[in-house]
């Protein structure tokens, strides 16, 4: 009862609040870092080698599908061909498989 109380008051619900921002910013952060750095066992679109990082799928896009476009393995969303991508294509690519993979 007094954990009700505590909720229904407007002090209660910002601390709920600021607790669940900060839960979402260490998920993404592990996501991040397991992306970048451990198996995560990306599937290539291309040829259905599976990578163990994001940065080493990035390297293979980049050296065994020079003249192909990328898309998203989950939702199949286009980014474009590894040798005309931008910087910012590229950091686009990487938020965007954040966010499918660990939703």
């Amino acid at each position: 009862m007094s954990q009700d109380l505590c909720l229904a008051d407007g002090i209660g619900k910002r601390l709920v609040a600021n607790v669940a921002k900060s839960m979402v910013r260490k998920r993404l952060a592990l996501a991040h870092h397991i992306l970048q750095n451990h198996d995560a066992e990306i599937p290539c679109f291309g040829c259905n080698e599976t990578i163990p990082s994001l940065t080493k799928m990035l390297d293979h896009f980049r050296t065994k599908h020079t003249k192909s476009l990328i898309a998203c393995v989950y939702c199949k969303s286009v980014f474009g061909k590894p040798n005309d991508m931008t910087e910012n294509q590229w950091k686009r690519l990487k938020t965007h498989m954040y966010g499918v993979s660990y939703t």
